[in-house]
């Protein structure tokens, strides 16, 4: 059993050093969740509520970049071909 606590820890290290307020974490392999990490506060609100599964975070551009890195990894990996 594969276990993710160093990458947990990595998240958690950028979001200190970033002096983030929340994080949160999905991983889903084979259509199955393998793992949900969430830490922190929301930060705009004035309840301070914990991030949870239904947190909702204004992430602006930032998807593009992940998704450009998924599929570089997906193509590193031959999962997928442009031709």
């Amino acid at each position: 059993m594969y276990t993710y606590d160093k990458l947990i820890s990595w998240v958690e290290d950028i979001k200190e050093k970033n002096h983030s307020s929340a994080t949160a974490l999905c991983i889903i392999k084979d259509n199955k969740i393998v793992l949900e990490h969430y830490s922190g506060y929301h930060s705009n609100t004035s309840s301070n509520e914990k991030v949870s599964a239904s947190s909702q975070f204004n992430v602006a551009s930032a998807r593009k970049s992940y998704l450009g890195l998924m599929i570089a990894y997906a193509l590193y990996e031959g999962e997928n071909k442009l031709y």
